[in-house]
């Protein structure tokens, strides 16, 4: 573990990934500091949870039936598959679900380890399909703990999962942490990935307890299934829930963040007016996989809906303490391959690079997001022009 300390940022990298913990109480200083907040208020038990297949949204949208009283756990066992945190507003979060069973599920959480004061409706889940529980009606600026009661098809009574702990959004001038990645490449196995190593490193971050965590693009790579001609909706599914199973690690107590890199394939320039296409299975799997914003009032995001996709969730911003976060996508709105062609390393050279863009729409959204906000500091995922790679700016 190595620290950079300058007259800006104290960063904390763990292996390849790194860890940032900001204050931004004076201008743009960022310093290595971690607040709790003091105000106790009761909480409000949940009463309305909805399910969705973001996959499926073109076409439906289901709503689960919810009660108002559940029956208590008899039993503690973890939860048989993956739960990953997404999209923490001031009073909500959204927890996801994925397991190889049927059956039914609810959230407890309150504001002490052991007392849940509060709870959602019960909903149901089924086999390889996840399922968005939403928790509403949460404390400003307040540490939870939750966990995922559950229900297997077949059993009488209700099991408790661990518990864990998340935090809605952070108060101006509040200190925090978050985290960020990308490049893990699980497709390179024994190249440049090493699922164990990958494990230790998740569990190292889970053990800073960031508010969130960020993944840069190129965790998620489909080239492998299209030079091999395995591109399907279901093999592209197969490589998210995959990644689940690592991210989960830190996704269960630090919402998840993702960003488009060029591997994920999600790119406009390869949509032929059909659902078949590399475009369309990566954008269905990533918005279904993982609870991703939608435009809020808490969230300024991409409103922009996609045949065979619905609303991409590519771009979006937030605010958190005294800092404004941005993450920016080219390839969903270039005409033109912004970096390799699809299922390849290679550059598309014979491009236009006039045509590379972020689009109209995206642009003038930037601009809109920056001149609106008060915040102290932006931190936003830029790709750079003219080798297109992705850094973090802060």
């Amino acid at each position: 573990m190595k620290n950079i300390y300058n007259n800006k940022a104290t960063i904390t990298f763990i292996f390849a990934f790194l860890i940032f913990t900001t204050s931004c109480s004076t201008g743009t200083t960022l310093s290595v500091q971690v607040s709790s907040p003091t105000t106790t208020i009761k909480t409000q038990p949940v009463t309305t949870t909805t399910m969705t297949s973001s996959a499926q949204t073109v076409t439906s949208t289901n709503t689960a039936v919810t009660t108002t009283d559940v029956p208590q756990a008899t039993a503690n066992k973890a939860f048989p598959g993956t739960i990953i945190l997404g999209s923490p507003t001031d009073v909500s979060i959204t927890v996801s679900l994925l397991t190889s069973n049927n059956g039914e599920t609810y959230v407890q959480y309150g504001k002490t380890s052991g007392n849940y004061g509060g709870h959602t409706g019960i909903t149901g889940f089924q086999k390889d399909v996840p399922v968005d529980v939403d928790v509403t009606n949460l404390e400003k600026d307040t540490q939870y703990y939750y966990r995922v009661c559950y229900r297997i098809s077949g059993e009488a009574d209700f099991t408790a999962g661990a518990e864990s702990t998340f935090h809605t959004q952070r108060a101006a001038g509040d200190t925090f942490s978050f985290g960020i990645q990308a490049d893990s490449h699980p497709e390179r196995l024994n190249k440049m990935f090493n699922p164990d190593l990958y494990t230790v490193t998740m569990n190292n971050v889970k053990a800073h307890n960031p508010d969130f965590y960020l993944s840069l693009g190129d965790d998620f790579s489909i080239d492998p299934l299209i030079t091999k001609n395995q591109l399907s909706q279901q093999t592209v599914n197969g490589v998210y829930a995959n990644q689940r199973n690592f991210l989960g690690i830190v996704g269960s107590s630090s919402p998840l963040f993702l960003v488009n890199g060029n591997h994920e394939e999600e790119a406009k320039y390869l949509l032929d007016g059909t659902p078949n296409n590399a475009a369309v299975y990566a954008g269905n799997a990533r918005t279904e996989y993982f609870p991703l914003p939608s435009p809020s009032p808490f969230y300024s995001s991409d409103n922009e809906t996609v045949p065979f996709v619905g609303l991409l969730k590519d771009y979006y911003s937030w605010t958190w303490g005294d800092a404004l976060f941005v993450v920016i996508d080219f390839y969903w709105h270039s005409s033109v391959p912004v970096d390799n062609v699809v299922g390849s390393d290679n550059t598309a050279k014979n491009r236009n690079m006039w045509d590379v863009t972020l689009g109209d729409t995206q642009y003038k959204w930037f601009e809109q997001t920056l001149a609106n906000s008060n915040a102290k500091s932006l931190l936003s995922k830029i790709i750079g022009i003219p080798d297109f790679g992705r850094v973090f700016h802060a």
